[in-house]
């Protein structure tokens, strides 16, 4: 251990004390500081340590959950449970290291390549790449050339890749690859899944352009697809979702690899996540039972299908970042087929992402449909939420200027049950305001 190396941990660590003790936020700045002080401290605190990096457009804050609680059943794991997946936030968390074998670590896309040149992943995750912050990321070609930027810097590392991607299946990349996906009897699953056919996201081929078709899809542009002209398709995939036995707003139960798992969370997305953590799980020689056992240990992270009762009243809360997200949350909704009232909540912060013109494609007609008695919106962009809603066919909407009536108000919604779509920031805000008045907890992860 250098000398430089010991006194960049003990100052951040310090830094992380004083902050914790002024009930301030520790996520950032102590691992800022430590960097500042040793350009090099990740090479030196990863060399005894095996690293998961998981990385993509949505479902890292799970995936990295599932993987982390599955892997303790064999190895003492260190995670960013907080969520900060930035450089900043990762050096914060490995101040926290105490000969732990494995770091699980969930990483921005754009900051893969930041990490890679210091670390060197025993496996990087893949999950997904959809139109994202657009402010940050013009399309899904950019946020996958930043994963593959930051992955070229470390071709020893291996790749679980979610092989219903078709971009995920052209690159130039040297690494290792394996695949996972889902691979359904469309007869005897075809209720879970989408009509064949071209998807919005990105239904083209990525060798000649030619319009991609589908065997099967299971959302946006995930699926068995085929080019009915260069031949491109989908790869051979060795972990595999073989069946969905049962799916409801709050469970999922599936088999993989021929094989029982349940989880308890809902949604067709949420099952990609658990199965990207068997891959990594079977990386590290874990067997079904210990898999199945790590599921059962996973909390439920803040703001994914996170639940609390406010009086007699079952509140549910989901982020909400892009449209495929978005409208694989209204699929989940659609479970639901009891009346249900409705609270919007969006921002335009830079964590938001600063153009929010991409409530335009997701399905408010579809949500409008579900059974919704009273909506209320709110957030700083509450006008413009206002107005798709009432595009889309919604009654009886209500706009508040401030989260607190909100809450207030929450009781005198007519229907037991209350779905909460926010943005990130406005869910911090509306989660602190929760906790403040002793409906929640204060964490955060």
């Amino acid at each position: 251990m250098s000398i430089r190396f010991a006194l960049a941990k003990s100052t951040g660590q310090f830094t992380r004390w004083a902050l914790r003790k002024l009930k301030r936020n520790a996520t950032s700045l102590p691992g800022k500081i430590s960097l500042k002080i040793d350009p090099l401290f990740f090479e030196s605190v990863t060399k005894d340590m095996k690293v998961v990096m998981v990385t993509g457009t949505n479902g890292k804050t799970l995936t990295t959950s599932l993987i982390t609680h599955t892997l303790k059943e064999k190895y003492k794991v260190l995670t960013n449970e907080s969520g900060s997946n930035m450089v900043q936030g990762i050096a914060s968390t490995f101040l926290q290291s105490k000969n732990q074998e494995i770091a699980v670590l969930e990483v921005d896309e754009a900051n893969l390549k930041k990490l890679t040149p210091y670390i060197t992943p025993d496996v990087i995750v893949f999950t997904n790449v959809f139109q994202d912050q657009t402010d940050r990321f013009s399309d899904i070609y950019a946020t996958y050339d930043y994963m593959k930027e930051g992955v070229k810097l470390t071709p020893s590392s291996k790749l679980l890749v979610n092989g219903d991607i078709p971009l995920f299946n052209h690159d130039d990349l040297v690494n290792t690859k394996e695949f996972f996906g889902f691979n359904l009897n469309q007869a005897d699953d075809a209720s879970t899944l989408s009509k064949a056919g071209v998807t919005k996201e990105d239904g083209h081929c990525p060798n000649c352009n030619t319009v991609l078709h589908y065997n099967h899809i299971t959302y946006a542009n995930l699926g068995d697809y085929f080019c009915s002209k260069c031949g491109f398709k989908r790869p051979t995939l060795k972990y595999q979702v073989t069946a969905i036995t049962n799916q409801s707003k709050n469970k999922s139960s599936f088999h993989i690899n021929n094989s029982p798992f349940h989880i308890e969370v809902g949604g067709l997305y949420n099952i990609y996540n658990a199965l990207a953590a068997y891959s990594v799980a079977k990386h590290f020689n874990l067997d079904d039972q210990q898999i199945q056992n790590g599921f059962s240990n996973t909390p439920m992270k803040f703001g994914r299908q996170e639940s609390f009762y406010l009086d007699d009243k079952e509140v549910i809360i989901n982020l909400v970042k892009n449209p495929v997200g978005f409208n694989q949350i209204v699929d989940l909704i659609e479970l639901d087929k009891n009346q249900k009232d409705l609270i919007c909540l969006f921002n335009d912060n830079y964590a938001d992402g600063i153009d929010i013109s991409w409530i335009n494609d997701a399905d408010f007609e579809k949500l409008s449909t579900l059974n919704i008695h009273e909506t209320v919106v709110a957030g700083l962009r509450v006008d413009d939420l206002h107005k798709r809603l009432n595009s889309a066919g919604f009654s009886h909407i209500t706009p508040f200027d401030s989260l607190d009536k909100v809450i207030s108000n929450i009781k005198n919604l007519k229907h037991d049950t209350i779905y909460v779509l926010a943005t990130y920031t406005a869910l911090l805000s509306f989660r602190e305001l929760l906790s403040k008045a002793g409906y929640v907890n204060n964490d955060m992860n």
